[in-house]
């Protein structure tokens, strides 16, 4: 009989199973790890999405009203979820810009002079609610500005200004 030399010994099957077994489980976490990395990345850059959406909409709504110098109570819903808003301004060189902001289909659009001019949400996110709040003191008119934001991937937002409308001071 030959007798084996330790220096020609391979591994066992031990050996084997528990190195493949070490290997799976840091193979998981390793996996698992880049799976939650390209999942947060990718809601990191939905909210960025929705917010970009959300405060660009707003910021042209708040110009527009700032600009104004009225408001059209019989042409604006105040109070409710689907809000409807017509300012009009006297631009310097005269005559009047009326300017309307409605939903539509999950969309605010912007209309000027009773024609559709485009949208100030885009169409990367749904608005589900869009609520002016008039408010009337002695020395100014001011809006309050509610909009709720949803977007494909379940995210929502609130936004929230007020803003004084320039011509009541």
């Amino acid at each position: 009989m030959t007798k084996l030399n330790s220096k020609n010994r391979g591994y066992s099957l031990i050996e084997i199973i528990i190195y493949i077994g070490i290997f799976a489980m840091i193979s998981i976490v390793v996996v698992n790890s880049f799976i939650n990395s390209i999942s947060a990345s990718k809601t990191a850059f939905a909210k960025r999405n929705l917010l970009e959406t959300g405060n660009s909409a707003m910021e042209r709504m708040t110009r527009e009203i700032r600009l104004a110098d009225t408001i059209s109570d019989a042409n604006s819903v105040f109070d409710t979820g689907s809000g409807i808003l017509e300012i009009s301004s006297i631009p310097p060189a005269g005559g009047t810009r009326v300017i309307k902001f409605k939903i539509d289909s999950g969309v605010v659009n912007i209309y000027e002079g009773g024609t559709l001019y485009g949208s100030v949400s885009g169409s990367q996110a749904v608005v589900n609610t869009l609520i002016y709040r008039k408010i009337t003191t002695a020395q100014r008119k001011a809006i309050k500005v509610e909009m709720t934001i949803t977007d494909s991937l379940g995210l929502t937002a609130n936004f929230y200004n007020t803003v004084g409308l320039r011509g009541v001071y």
